[in-house]
């Protein structure tokens, strides 16, 4: 399994974020290729403690359940909801955009797993380094191939 912590995997995906363009359109989903990029750097955001979020009601009452599955091997599912935090408006700048996210990712892997923070995920609740580290790299890959890549 890729990991977010392995300079290789992440110029995989750096290169992978490289191939997407402001007019790439989804193959779902209601995401632009600029709300892509701001969506994913969220992620990274969340992780290295740089913004916060709160555990909703129902994170609490199903994201222990709900864990299980996301750091599994199964392929995340298609347009599945996402918290409000994590909708980015239109009308961004799609190069800013790319270079806040290819920034993030440089970043965490550069600090390595000393960077993240022992903030719990809004929704799955408290993760392990191995916990995020499959979610940040399923999460990616799963919006990467939205984009066809």
């Amino acid at each position: 399994m890729p990991s977010i912590f392995n300079s290789e995997d992440c110029q995989l995906y750096i290169n992978r974020i490289n191939a997407i363009t402001a007019s790439t359109q989804p193959l779902w989903g209601k995401m632009n290729s600029t709300q892509l990029m701001g969506h994913c750097a969220v992620s990274f955001y969340m992780i290295t403690g740089k913004m916060q979020m709160k555990r909703g009601l129902i994170g609490l009452l199903f994201g222990k359940l709900a864990k299980k599955i996301i750091v599994s091997d199964k392929p995340f599912r298609r347009n599945s909801p996402t918290a409000k935090e994590f909708i980015i408006p239109g009308g961004k700048n799609f190069e800013e955009e790319k270079a806040k996210l290819i920034a993030a990712i440089a970043d965490l892997n550069q600090k390595g797993p000393t960077a993240v923070k022992a903030c719990p995920h809004p929704f799955f609740g408290t993760l392990t380094l191995d916990e995020w580290d499959a979610l940040m790299c399923k999460h990616l890959n799963h919006h990467l191939e939205q984009f066809g890549v």
